[in-house]
């Protein structure tokens, strides 16, 4: 038994490394010792938080601790999607990405909340500036009413995606990963009594879940994270 649990233990791992290399090889061998454009900087922040998020689900995985990791692949998820959106159309979109920073900024800036009293050292002709800058912004991409940065909700970003790469593959991954995997995120009474509490019907005893898990034949995360990486490594990077 210890022998299977080893094996398997060094598969998993094995498949883990696989895409921690294939990633960081396809960086370096896009950008080592060439000049970046402007979007590149944006795109390389986005794949090295989906790199260190990677990472923080192996080892989530490797200790037992399924339901957290899912949480983090359901965030890596939507950086993937961020990624390969902006990758349709990488000159403007990755610009819009980096011009909403201003909206961003504001909404701290004039918020009803504890950060703004926590920032009221700005100027008021630094807030001035970000609100043209916010009006600039709407006028330039054409938008009315802004609630994130490109202004669709996750699966209407990965129908669009579809779309654009002939494939069913997006709106599939959202079901499986994004939507499935809210139960983790979001407190709600079917989560706590699948994962975490049950009740022995017969003798009436409370089993209570909260310690590491170890499964090392539970290879739902990565099979997710292998399908979901190779679709961002056939992206050209430019």
């Amino acid at each position: 038994m210890n022998d299977r649990k080893e094996l398997n233990e060094t598969l998993k791992s094995a498949r883990y490394k696989k895409i921690f290399n294939s990633l960081q090889f396809k960086i370096l061998d896009t950008y080592n010792e060439k000049k970046l454009k402007f979007y590149s900087y944006i795109r390389l922040g986005l794949l090295c938080k989906y790199y260190k998020s990677i990472k923080a689900i192996y080892r989530l995985d490797s200790e037992g601790f399924f339901e957290d990791a899912n949480i983090i692949l359901r965030t890596v998820f939507e950086n993937f999607i961020t990624i390969m959106y902006c990758e349709s159309n990488p000159k403007n979109l990755y610009k819009r990405f980096f011009d909403y920073n201003v909206i961003t900024r504001l909404q701290y800036a004039i918020g009803d909340n504890e950060v703004t009293e926590l920032i009221n050292v700005i100027k008021k002709e630094e807030v001035e500036e970000m609100k043209k800058r916010k009006n600039e912004f709407k006028r330039n991409y054409k938008e009315r009413k802004i609630f994130n940065w490109n202004n669709m909700n996750v699966l209407v970003l990965c129908k669009k995606l579809d779309k654009y790469y002939k494939t069913t593959f997006y709106t599939s991954m959202y079901i499986i990963v994004y939507k499935n995997n809210s139960e983790f995120i979001h407190p709600n009474i079917v989560n706590i009594f699948e994962n975490y509490i049950s009740i022995n019907r017969s003798s009436k005893k409370i089993n209570i879940n909260c310690n590491a898990v170890a499964n090392d034949d539970f290879v739902w995360i990565i099979e997710n994270l292998e399908a979901i990486n190779q679709e961002l490594l056939k992206i050209e990077l430019v």
